[in-house]
């Protein structure tokens, strides 16, 4: 069994906005480009139906099952970071000339220029990897809505069967993740959040 795995579903902490705040949120970021696929907007509030793969044909699961809600959302924004709160645990993300980017280990979420085929390092527990624009025009239909042209980012450490899926749809923001590994030879979705609800204050 693969034991080793981007830490998925808290990196949608990635991913998601925010609960309300009561005075009118600051405008900032709104022409970076980034920001058209994860809205730097305080007040706005995602939620998620997070799903298990039913790798297991012995113990096949329930699909009457009622699905884990995930709830993130955007506590600040400043002209340097936003900061993100998912469960109870908080990350800040930095904004510079060239993107987002996550705090604590540098990787950016989304780095200029957003197109296909764009790439960029991170790292994961030391190990190098890549991040890369897969899609800039996947279209998606899940209980939040439907989402095209969704700027699709797939991050996968060298060497390692794992790897994290990001959906950014566009004037929305997250709206999937799927953690997929190969196994067989076949690529399989592991683990999936899928955006349920959504406010964006304007």
């Amino acid at each position: 069994m693969v034991r080793r795995s981007f830490p998925a579903l808290a990196f949608l902490a990635v991913l998601a906005l925010a609960i309300g705040c009561v005075h009118r949120p600051p405008v900032l970021h709104r022409e970076a480009p980034w920001a058209r696929y994860f809205p730097p907007v305080e007040g706005a509030r995602y939620t998620y139906l997070v799903t298990e793969a039913d790798l297991d044909p012995d113990q096949p699961r329930n699909p009457q099952e009622e699905k884990p809600l995930l709830v993130s959302q955007v506590t600040r924004v400043t002209p340097e970071s936003l900061t993100i709160v998912t469960g109870g645990r908080e990350i800040i993300y930095l904004v510079d000339d060239r993107g987002l980017r996550k705090q604590k280990s540098g990787n950016y979420l989304l780095k200029t220029p957003l197109v296909k085929g764009s790439s960029w390092p991170i790292t994961l527990d030391g190990e190098a990897g890549a991040a890369t624009i897969t899609d800039t025009s996947h279209s998606l239909t899940l209980a939040g809505g439907h989402f095209p042209d969704c700027l699709v980012v797939e991050e996968r450490i060298d060497g390692q069967p794992m790897a994290l899926v990001t959906y950014y749809a566009p004037d929305v923001g997250v709206v999937r993740i799927e953690t997929r590994v190969v196994i067989d030879h076949q690529d399989r979705v592991l683990e999936s959040a899928d955006v349920h609800t959504y406010t964006i204050p304007r």
